[in-house]
């Protein structure tokens, strides 16, 4: 059975190079690119919005009652889901009626440092479980993650 803690950093890791492809897009502002860099902005924030139900739905319940001195950890990384939430939300809002990719590179330079601190403490909780769990913890996890898929 695959690791449930290192399949959450794995999809980070696809995250991530979302985030570097959405920046790399801005790279030319140009009408021809904002429809892709609107698909792009989408393709993000539906992956997001899928690991960080995972999260929230899975992971942070069965860390609250598992391992729960880690609990400010996930409140801060819960904080951060709504604060890259509402950053991709505006960064859509403003690509669909502005169709001009100028405005988008701060918006996106500010996202790009609020997700960076987060995977920072976000691989910290991943490292830090990766120590603690025994394997009866990770095959509930495990249980817990691919219930909430099978519900999807």
């Amino acid at each position: 059975m695959p690791d449930p803690v290192r399949q959450l950093e794995h999809t980070h890791g696809h995250l991530t190079k979302l985030v570097a492809d959405l920046g790399a897009s801005f790279r030319v502002d140009a009408v021809e690119t904002a429809d892709e860099t609107i698909g792009l902005i989408r393709m993000l924030r539906d992956e997001l919005m899928a690991h960080f139900a995972d999260e929230e739905e899975a992971l942070f319940p069965f860390i609250r009652a598992s391992v729960a001195d880690v609990g400010p950890a996930v409140d801060r990384l819960e904080t951060a889901h709504e604060a890259l939430a509402q950053l991709l939300g505006a960064a859509l809002r403003l690509a669909e009626g502005e169709r001009s990719l100028a405005p988008l590179r701060e918006l996106h330079a500010r996202f790009g440092v609020a997700y960076a601190d987060h995977s920072v403490e976000e691989a910290a909780l991943f490292d830090q479980l990766a120590r603690r769990l025994g394997e009866e913890q990770r095959a509930e996890l495990g249980r817990r993650l691919r219930g909430l898929r099978g519900a999807r």
